[in-house]
């Protein structure tokens, strides 16, 4: 483990001095200029799917280039971090900072959306909402219509979770909280197995600070929630190794059960390891652990049979099931031909995203441990789930989403700290990596300046790409009700792109539950769409134009429509 270093530890005032030293400034400034640079090149100037071979090599190399500065770093100085509590502080102030003003204050992506719509449905308290006054006209991504139910295709979990802050107007809170909640199990967890303090807020700077898991944190997808209830399946079971109560497996059952209802997925892959080590562990000992975990697990999944069976009629399928009966495993994927290229590539993508949203560092150590692990053969559940994660969404490919880095492999990053605290450390704080020295608490404080860079690069550029999004909604009709029919659209929003971002229809016919707003957005992709507009009595239809004006549609029978507006 990593060890606390005692009387000889670097005093804070030799920490100081380190820190105001030439050799210290000059590297954290151009370690984050560096960062900003392959940012820029990376994200902003190759921002299109026929760059992304040029896009993934860039921010690879800037990985590569990030993590041996830091090496070289951490080899000759030796830096002391702040006390874990102020790291997981810290992460938490910029998560909420983040969430309130650059990433969630609207639901940008639609898998949000889809999010926030099961919460305001929850709220009123309905399962589902009626269909839809017109078919197909008001079509949206992740929200389905079937057997006359109206329905988001996401686990309930998250989005009850998140009714009280929606009934108060502070739903961008809910993630902060969520990755304030990580933190201190993560700690916890890294006190548990012995880790000095120096050593937990070493990991704590490599995991919660980075920008992979920030971000995360300060969006309304359920990842972090999800990575919160690993933790702490996680802690308890540390708790249950030292001391076994059947407590703690009751709580380890209801926070399975939690996180079925959450990530579905994330239960599976978590599950299948968890399952296997509890037999290596426990061998037939383990039959008389199950009544506790099931007792545990009973109230929050019987809630979720219920749900389920109330929506799709069968307990166990759940409506991202019943409403997407059809849906292969991947891609184009057949019976007799999966889509291996699209799979590898699709990994590569998402390795590529984790290099630019700071993942690499920990994950190389993580290399290095899981290695030495192998070889002692003391691996354990957690360990696996970074290798579970990777393969699970191979095979699962048109499942995942790439906003914010590889975020469905969100839920094995923090876990990753725990399997690199197995790596000795001398009273010191030095680690041996196959002959190399490296000071911990001095490579995660040199990656922490490309961590800010990041944070800094990638927020203002998110706000103004989410700004540029939501305009679709800024004209206001002349003529009160009124449908606007949207079309898939083009944004130009810098000016070094070589092309313009493709903007769906689907993702912007965004309604109240009943459809009774003095506004409804329909998408006008289709040929029929003026026709069904016009078909809604007592509604003006408009048309949006790329002009970011709304042009009156004169509907068969009623007189022309008021003028353009803006």
């Amino acid at each position: 483990m990593i060890a606390q270093r005692p009387s000889g530890r670097v005093s804070y005032a030799a920490s100081l001095r380190c820190r105001l030293s030439a050799v210290c400034k000059t590297t954290w400034w151009a370690y984050a200029a560096s960062t900003v640079v392959g940012l820029l090149l990376g994200f902003l100037f190759l921002p299109q799917p026929d760059t992304m071979t040029t896009r993934i090599g860039l921010l690879t190399a800037l990985a590569a280039v990030q993590v041996g500065v830091a090496a070289w770093f951490a080899r000759r100085q030796r830096t002391r971090l702040l006390a874990p509590a102020w790291i997981i502080a810290i992460s938490f102030v910029i998560a909420a900072v983040l969430a309130s003003i650059f990433i969630a204050p609207w639901p940008n992506s639609s898998d949000e959306y889809g999010v926030t719509y099961l919460a305001d449905t929850l709220r009123h308290g309905r399962l589902w909402n009626p269909p839809a006054p017109v078919a197909d006209l008001f079509d949206t991504f992740w929200i389905f219509e079937k057997d006359g139910k109206r329905v988001s295709q996401y686990a309930p979990g998250w989005s009850a979770v998140l009714i009280p802050f929606r009934q108060l107007g502070i739903e961008t809170l809910g993630a902060p909280l969520a990755l304030l909640g990580s933190g201190l199990l993560l700690a916890s967890a890294l006190r548990s197995v012995g880790t000095s303090t120096q050593g937990t807020t070493f990991l704590l700077t490599l995991t919660i600070l980075a920008p992979f898991t920030l971000f995360n944190g300060a969006s309304l997808f359920p990842m972090t929630l999800a990575g919160m209830l690993v933790l702490a399946i996680i802690c308890l079971q540390i708790r249950d190794d030292k001391a076994p109560r059947t407590t703690n497996r009751l709580l380890i059952g209801l926070a399975f059960s939690a996180l079925l209802t959450v990530r579905t997925e994330v239960f599976g892959i978590l599950a299948l390891f968890y399952g296997l080590d509890r037999v290596v562990v426990r061998g037939r000992h383990v039959f008389a652990d199950l009544p506790a975990y099931a007792i545990g697990a009973l109230p929050l999944t019987a809630l979720f049979m219920a749900y389920n069976f109330a929506i799709t009629g069968n307990p166990i399928v759940p409506p991202f099931s019943w409403v997407r009966a059809t849906q292969s495993l991947g891609i184009g994927a057949s019976a007799d031909a999966f889509p291996f290229r699209t799979a590898f590539w699709n990994e590569q993508v998402w390795f590529g995203l984790l290099c630019g949203f700071g993942g690499v560092p920990l994950a190389i150590l993580y290399g290095f441990a899981i290695a030495r692990k192998l070889r002692s053969m003391s691996l354990r559940y957690y360990d696996l789930l970074p290798i579970g994660a990777v393969g699970f969404f191979f095979f699962f490919l048109d499942i995942g989403g790439h906003q914010f880095g590889p975020r469905y492999w969100y839920f094995a990053f923090p876990p990753m700290a725990l399997t690199v605290a197995a790596l000795q450390a001398d009273e010191a704080g030095w680690i041996s990596l196959a002959g190399w020295r490296l000071h911990g608490p001095s490579f995660a404080s040199i990656c922490a300046a490309g961590f800010l860079a990041t944070t800094v690069v990638i927020a203002p550029t998110f706000l103004i790409y989410a700004h540029a999004r939501r305009q679709v909604y800024d004209p206001l009709p002349a003529s009160l009700p009124a449908v606007v029919l949207i079309p898939t659209r083009h944004l130009t929003v810098f000016p070094w792109q070589f092309r313009p971002y493709l903007a769906e229809a689907k993702d912007f016919t965004r309604n109240d539950a009943a459809y009774e707003g003095k506004i409804l957005y329909g998408h006008a992709d289709s040929p029929s769409a003026i026709d069904r507009a016009c078909s809604l009595p007592g509604r003006s239809v408009y048309l949006w134009e790329e002009s970011r004006t709304l042009r009156p549609v004169t509907c068969p029978g009623r007189g022309p429509g008021p003028s353009v507006t803006k």
